[in-house]
């Protein structure tokens, strides 16, 4: 696996992960759901990688909601889901995680999505300050929408 975090972060945000209750856990995130749901269905898809998944909310609200959908998820500061999975999923979703990516990293994580992503990728990228906060700064990279289009359409072709 591609170094997609350095071990002084990772450590920050699985300390976050663990002692804020809050963190993690879809409460900005979960307005895309329906949207990603019918995505899901209207294209046919079966399976999903939620990747930067955090507690695992969307996981949770797909088993429930999603029939037959194969999910699973991988996120860096979580005991539960530390283990990227391999293979290819027929979407990949990556809601607010792009802007906490360490800018070194960025091509990394976005090679690992590539890797595992077979059909639609989706990604939101919050790009307000951050709520919370580590001490090297929990946001990462640049919170600008124009930096994540440049990249996104350098890396996949989509036009910004």
């Amino acid at each position: 696996m591609r170094e997609i975090i350095s071990s002084e972060y990772a450590s920050q945000l699985k300390q976050l992960h663990s002692t804020n209750e809050s963190f993690g856990v879809g409460n900005v995130t979960a307005k895309h759901y329906p949207l990603i749901k019918t995505l899901i269905q209207k294209k046919r898809l079966s399976s999903a990688l939620d990747y930067g998944c955090g507690k695992g909310h969307f996981i949770a609200y797909a088993k429930e909601s999603i029939p037959g959908l194969r999910v699973e998820g991988f996120d860096v500061a979580s005991e539960q889901f530390s283990v990227l999975p391999n293979g290819k999923f027929d979407m990949t979703i990556c809601l607010d995680v792009m802007e906490h990516v360490e800018f070194g990293a960025l091509s990394n994580v976005l090679a690992e999505i590539r890797d595992r992503t077979d059909k639609v990728f989706v990604c939101s990228v919050a790009n307000y300050p951050a709520g919370k906060k580590t001490s090297r700064r929990a946001k990462r990279t640049c919170d600008s929408d124009a930096f994540f289009r440049l990249v996104f359409n350098l890396r996949y072709g989509i036009p910004g």
